[in-house]
């Protein structure tokens, strides 16, 4: 897993994130979301702002964790508006890989109070023009309810 700063970050998932945006192309789109997703969690890790110390105190450690997150905060604030569109995405692989995204965010960041009032109105516009399309609201599922609202 090779550590990489956020800047560096944003040059290698700039691509999907523009295809994620711009293509009618489904296959497209979930290959996007999936490279976006490998990019992020698997193949690397955001580098820290701050180095540890050698000394690993309770402070330092708890440091170096805060350090590691505002890479996180930072990627995540720049592309959070296009991964909540793909949550109400026609194909639901495009779907559950940007939850999937969203819930490795919410993992590894610390500061969500900037993009709650996005990922709220994207969830709730998912959710209501779901149960628009499925006039019967009585069958809807409540674990899929809980699914969409809790992130998995």
């Amino acid at each position: 897993m090779e550590v990489i700063e956020a800047s560096d970050m944003f040059a290698k998932i700039s691509k999907y994130i523009g295809i994620i945006d711009g293509s009618d192309d489904v296959n497209a789109r979930r290959n996007a979301l999936t490279q976006l997703y490998t990019t992020l969690f698997i193949d690397h890790k955001m580098s820290e702002v701050c180095k540890p110390s050698i000394t690993y105190s309770l402070t330092h450690s708890l440091t170096y964790l805060l350090a590691l997150q505002v890479g996180y905060n930072q990627v995540f604030r720049e592309i959070c508006k296009s991964v909540f569109k793909k949550i109400a995405d026609s194909v639901e692989k495009c779907r559950e890989m940007a939850l999937r995204i969203v819930r490795e965010f919410f993992i590894r960041g610390s500061d969500f109070v900037p993009i709650l009032g996005s990922l709220l109105t994207h969830l709730l516009t998912h959710l209501l023009t779901h149960l628009l399309i499925h006039s019967h609201l009585l069958t809807y599922s409540f674990a899929h309810l809980q699914g969409i609202l809790y992130l998995q």
